[in-house]
């Protein structure tokens, strides 16, 4: 089923719309939302196309940057295109019950995201150090990933949220780290046990070793 939502510029004029198709394919989502007429295009802020059979997200949906809520829930997608950090007016992120193995570094621009959702997607092993950038995020959905079973979870709680997101992070730089010590030096300097000076220095220095820039954005985050 694909179910639109359009806003007005009166509340009390919203409404939605579920397109009388089921088990769509890519291909007849991405036939579906070009044919929505342009006046339509410009006032829908959520978009679900949930239980169907994508193997791939929608390019189509690059017309609509400006959705608050996207769904993707129950198909059969591998990978979020890199284009999915172009929506940076999402609150609502959800695609669990796929198929994705990873999650690209550009989520990390959906600032204004506050839930997210990931849960059943067995293959999905690891988050981008980059999710540290979504400080607005409360409610994350972790169960049945991948993840170490200590992070499947879900949270309702920003504060508990971050705290994940940190810790999950933590995995990912000691995969990079050469050495233990500077792994825990930078989760000092995150966690304000030691000065913001010290920590750019350190993840200058990994990152021009390592190339990566998730040193330094730990100690911006900080």
């Amino acid at each position: 089923m694909l179910h639109l939502q359009f806003d007005s510029d009166d509340d009390d004029d919203n409404f939605t719309l579920d397109v009388g198709l089921k088990y769509l394919t890519t291909k007849d989502a991405e036939t579906t939302l070009n044919a929505i007429p342009e006046d339509h295009k410009r006032r829908m802020k959520k978009i679900w196309i949930a239980n169907n059979q994508l193997d791939a997200v929608p390019e189509a949906l690059l017309a609509w940057p400006h959705l608050t809520s996207l769904g993707l829930t129950n198909n059969r997608i591998e990978h979020l295109p890199d284009w999915i950090g172009n929506f940076t007016c999402l609150e609502e992120l959800a695609v669990g019950d796929n198929k994705l193995e990873a999650i690209p570094r550009s989520v990390g621009n959906l600032v204004n995201l506050t839930s997210l959702h990931l849960q059943w997607n067995h293959l999905l092993t690891a988050l981008p150090s980059s999710i540290l950038k979504l400080t607005n995020l409360s409610t994350l959905y972790l169960n049945r990933t991948g993840l170490p079973s200590r992070f499947q979870t879900v949270c309702f709680d920003q504060r508990k949220t971050q705290k994940l997101l940190f810790e999950i992070a933590v995995l990912e730089w000691r995969k990079h780290a050469q050495h233990a010590a500077v792994t825990w030096i930078l989760i000092a300097s995150y966690a304000g046990l030691c000065s913001k000076d010290i920590a750019r220095l350190i993840g200058k220095i990994i990152c021009e070793t390592h190339r990566e820039e998730i040193w330094e954005e730990a100690a911006s985050n900080q």
